[in-house]
């Protein structure tokens, strides 16, 4: 792995810089060397003082009458020494000629590559969620050992060993925030120290995180402040002020102990690691240090983001599901502490995530359902929170907190009915759905009018008459129209004025030719259905197998 430096990186270099005399490749870039150094640290691309925002762009600075800003200028052969070291790789020395910027002649060779980091993330949202954080850690590379060998990554479970040198310190940090055990803890002081596990908590927040950018035979210096000193069974108050800065070189790293990733864990260490991130988070979080809380609860959530196949092909036997299943029972903790924290920083609909995770894996968790009925109030979902809080008074739950919550949102329901009303004020008419501003002779007279009307009598209908109309004769029988056809009557009760009506001495035998002729009827249609469509081409006719065979192939 060859690695070069980037711009505004620290590296140790020796380089030498000649003012050319000529063109490049000339004779000229001998003699005393316009700059030097030895071994130093040097920030490629670093400008010493900088230009004042907004100098030189308008006048407004004269204006406000403002002293002129101090421009910064770096020296001519700079830029040259820049270009040389960004082509030369860590451990190698390279030479440049160039015409630019002047004329120079460099020589240069680059010893290490000092990389710095920012251990912990200071600027997100789960850091500064629950306040301004009071406190930092940041990293240095000094050696990357070996050049070309292969060296241990530091993660969870990992023990470290290695040496310990303070560059200062205050009285207040101990040593054994750093895994070390010499006395006193002081600028100068040089001992061993030993990580028995890696993400216990037993160390420093800030140097726990350190270590895991660190790799086996490195070298390291670490700056770490404020509460990121204090490892997570220590409960104390620290300011910003409080620093420590360390050279720690990594010896040894024993990875046997490693937790790895959720995929090869087995579920009885799942289930382990899970209960102790769940104590340690509510230790931390009793002690009001959450931030740390959520993130420890956090990585005891991330151990069940991977579950096995339950089908039936993967597994026959059900191992898996029976797996799974543990693992979603142990988890569920875990997502409710970590939207608990969530809620209280105020990622309500991150939190809504954690717990619908954990109302799936089991539908009837009453502390699930009564917290997403009070995260749902806090979205102002009144009627999914309505619902979380009936389920969870109909399996048990405590019901003076369910009751307090229900007031909240029987308050908060009013809130938005007269919040509606205000909006809608004129969107309905004022007759009906503004009693405000009704009229109150007009009110008097439709309460009179109803009060009349309870004591008029009912309206009678008038009896239906009928009326007799002789029909032309028609032969009924063979009419499918069912409203053209007369009223059936016998010889004895016919009318004796109805000279036109069908008498009818067998019915049964009207009522079997009346099958006969509609079956007929239907039949004829489907046949002219299907000869008009086979016509067209629309249908085809397939031949039974022996008609098949017979006829002629085509």
């Amino acid at each position: 792995f060859r690695e070069v430096p980037r711009v505004g990186q620290v590296v140790c270099a020796s380089f030498a810089v000649w003012r050319l005399e000529g063109e490049p490749g000339s004779s000229g870039g001998k003699g005393e060397a316009a700059a030097s150094s030895a071994s130093a640290a040097y920030r490629i691309g670093e400008i010493g003082r900088r230009v004042a925002p907004g100098s030189g762009v308008d006048d407004l600075d004269a204006w406000l009458q403002l002293p002129a800003a101090c421009v910064g200028r770096r020296a001519e052969w700079c830029a040259a020494v820049d270009e040389c070291l960004l082509e030369c790789a860590r451990g190698e020395a390279c030479s440049l000629e160039t015409d630019e910027h002047g004329g120079w002649r460099v020589e240069a060779e680059v010893h290490e590559i000092f990389v710095e980091r920012d251990a912990v993330d200071t600027t997100s949202a789960k850091a500064t969620g629950f306040g301004p954080v009071s406190g930092y850690a940041k990293t240095r590379r000094l050696s990357a050992g070996e050049a070309g060998r292969r060296a241990r990554e530091i993660g969870d479970g990992c023990r470290v060993e290695g040496e310990l040198c303070v560059v200062f310190a205050t009285k207040e940090v101990s040593a054994s925030w750093f895994g070390a055990s010499f006395e006193p803890f002081e600028a100068g002081a040089r001992g061993s120290f030993r990580v028995g596990r890696v993400g216990d908590g037993s160390i420093c927040e800030g140097f726990d995180a350190a270590l895991r950018q660190c790799s086996e035979g490195t070298t390291y210096r670490v700056v770490v402040a404020g509460e990121f000193l204090l490892p997570d069974g220590v409960v104390r108050e620290v300011s910003q002020e409080t620093v420590a800065c360390v050279d720690a070189t990594i010896l040894r790293v024993d990875d046997s102990g490693a937790s790895g990733d959720a995929m090869s864990l087995d579920m009885e260490r799942k289930e382990r690691l899970a209960l102790d991130y769940k104590e340690r988070g509510a230790a931390l979080w009793a002690a009001g240090r959450c931030r740390r809380a959520e993130a420890v609860w956090n990585k005891g959530v991330k151990l069940f983001n991977f579950i096995k196949p339950e089908d039936s092909g993967f597994d026959p036997h059900d191992v898996h599901l029976r797996e799974n299943e543990r693992g979603r029972a142990a988890s569920i903790p875990l997502l409710l502490n970590e939207a608990l924290a969530m809620r209280k920083r105020g990622a309500l609909a991150e939190a809504k995530l954690n717990l619908d995770e954990a109302i799936d894996n089991n539908g009837n968790h009453v502390k699930a359902l009564f917290r997403r009925g009070q995260l749902r109030l806090d979205l102002d979902d009144l009627v999914g929170a309505k619902d979380d809080f009936r389920r969870c008074l109909d399996l048990g739950g405590p019901k003076p907190d369910v009751d307090k919550e229900l007031k909240r949102l029987r308050k908060r329901e009013r809130q938005q009915d007269a919040k509606d009303s205000k909006y809608f004020h004129r969107v309905f008419d004022d007759e009906i759905y503004d009693d405000k501003r009704v009229d109150p002779d007009r009110l008097d007279a439709r309460r009179r009018e109803l009060r009349d009307a309870k004591h008029k009598p009912a309206p009678t209908r008038a009896p239906v008459v009928k009326q007799v109309v002789d029909a032309p004769p028609a032969d009924w029988t063979r009419s499918y129209d069912t409203k053209r056809r007369p009223k059936i009557v016998t010889k004895d009760d016919r009318p004796p004025d109805s000279r036109h009506t069908t008498v009818i001495d067998d019915l049964d035998a009207e009522l079997e030719e009346i099958e006969d002729d509609e079956q007929e009827a239907l039949r004829k249609a489907k046949e002219d259905y299907y000869n008009t469509h086979i016509g067209l081409g629309n249908m085809k006719l397939h031949l039974p197998q022996d008609q098949a065979d017979s006829g002629p192939s085509r």
